[in-house]
């Protein structure tokens, strides 16, 4: 399983703002951090955004800015694809959800909304479990800490459970949803949701597959070898999602690579599936 996070949207003593905020995060599928007073952090070293806190608040004690500095770290940890637990307080998991963008500086987002107090602009995109129900967390496993790694087993467990569930009405399993990926005759209407099969098929944005493999004019975006020869004299790719849609990873230009048959289908079944998704996730913001 990926790793997971708990992030506190907003302070849970101020109770009626926050949910408020919570709710202007699910509504936007964003998740974001405090101290905004800081700017745009996303750029900064550590020592610069050491020094950046010690500039903006001269009141706080060199243990405190380096609490502060350790969130950021954390945030800048996560990645694509991770997971997300909304918490309020150290009591009660509010919210799940898949990171599919991270670490952007969004200064305006907050401010129209027109919430008072409210301006946090340092950013994760989530995708959040729109059935998922607000439920306790076991005594003295969450800490004040806006971000935190979840290393808690029976959170992990909850979390993992969780996934397997929601997704135990397809009839194959997220592996084998590769033959959903393979690129198909010329583009039809775009129809939402599912096509019903004899279990359930997630239905694939055609322009985005046509697109990332025009882009790609033949080589595969992991191993940067030409696909072979095919009858009109192009070379064949495969559209792949890197976060799967089963597990909520969106059906976009920035989650699709494409890629050689072999490629594609180690990323599915090889035993390297997990690293070489990281590196996929890392060649995708590189393009």
């Amino acid at each position: 399983m990926k790793p997971v996070w708990a992030i506190a949207p907003y302070e849970s003593k101020y109770r009626k703002l926050w949910e408020i905020i919570w709710q202007f995060n699910r509504t936007n599928k964003r998740i974001a951090i405090g101290w905004s007073d800081l700017g745009n952090v996303v750029a900064l070293d550590e020592d610069q955004l050491k020094e950046k806190i010690k500039t903006e608040f001269p009141e706080k004690t060199t243990r405190e800015i380096s609490s502060i500095a350790g969130q950021f770290r954390y945030f800048r940890e996560i990645k694509v694809g991770h997971i997300i637990l909304a918490r309020r307080g150290v009591k009660q998991i509010v919210g799940l959800g898949v990171v599919t963008k991270t670490h952007y500086d969004d200064p305006t987002k907050a401010k129209k909304a027109n919430i008072v107090d409210y301006n946090y602009r340092n950013c994760l995109s989530v995708m959040w479990k729109e059935d998922f129900e607000p439920r306790p967390v076991p005594k003295n496993v969450l800490h004040q800490n806006v971000v935190m790694p979840v290393k808690d087993p029976k959170i992990l467990k909850m979390v993992e459970k969780y996934f397997k569930e929601e997704s135990s009405d397809l009839e194959v399993s997220l592996q084998n949803s590769a033959i959903d990926d393979i690129p198909s005759a010329p583009i039809g209407s775009k129809v939402p949701g599912r096509t019903p099969t004899a279990g359930s098929r997630y239905q694939r944005d055609e322009e985005v597959r046509r697109f990332v493999i025009e882009q790609a004019k033949g080589a595969c975006e992991y191993c940067r070898e030409l696909g072979f020869v095919l009858s009109d004299g192009s070379h064949y790719l495969e559209a792949h999602h890197i976060i799967a849609l089963a597990k909520q990873g969106p059906d976009t230009v920035e989650n699709v690579i494409a890629l050689c048959p072999s490629d594609h289908r180690e990323a599915h079944y090889g035993k390297k599936a997990v690293a070489m998704e990281n590196e996929m996730i890392e060649i995708i913001k590189q393009r």
